[in-house]
């Protein structure tokens, strides 16, 4: 270490890092919901996205306005998901594609080694969900499943309120959001 030039040593990657993410889907969810709700993180977690891809060049192109917007440098674009996933500097993708393609997506982050945050639902079919969660277990990535809703303070009282048995015997549960 102590031969790297000051400038060099900067690019070491390392723990505490910066985290480069990729977003395949720039649609609603993807730009909408999840690059908005990471910039809110994104200077505090040492994060920024680098890549966007959307086969539709409207989404793609407005993802990397505010890429640029928000981190000053210009995002690299691609209508293939298999492109960004063979970048070795993006670290971990969020998946906001179409919900017949999650599988599909999730599959090709692990074997490219990426963590994933990938929207629901996961699996159309249990073939599917099997080949993806294979790749997954193989891979070792860390992954989670847009299930966030369940770790919101009002869910979580909910649970408690419900293990104190003050509810008595619960026979339905309804939920609206």
């Amino acid at each position: 270490a102590t031969a790297l030039s000051a400038a060099s040593y900067q690019r070491v990657l390392g723990a505490n890092e910066r985290i480069n993410l990729g977003i395949i889907g720039c649609g609603s969810r993807g730009h909408g919901a999840h690059m908005k709700g990471i910039h809110k993180h994104d200077a505090a977690e040492n994060v920024q996205f680098t890549a966007v891809c959307d086969p539709w060049k409207l989404h793609r192109e407005r993802a990397a306005q505010s890429v640029k917007e928000r981190y000053g440098i210009d995002a690299r674009q691609f209508e293939s998901y298999q492109d960004l996933l063979a970048l070795e500097d993006v670290d971990a993708v969020m998946i906001a594609s179409c919900d017949h393609q999650h599988c599909t997506h999730l599959e090709a982050a692990a074997k490219a080694k990426k963590d994933a945050y990938c929207e629901k639902p996961l699996a159309m079919t249990l073939e599917e969900l099997k080949s993806a969660c294979d790749a997954v277990k193989a891979s070792g990535i860390i992954v989670q499943i847009g299930t966030q809703s369940r770790s919101y303070p009002g869910m979580v009282g909910v649970k408690k309120l419900y293990e104190t048995g003050a509810l008595g015997q619960i026979s339905r549960v309804e939920q609206m959001r």
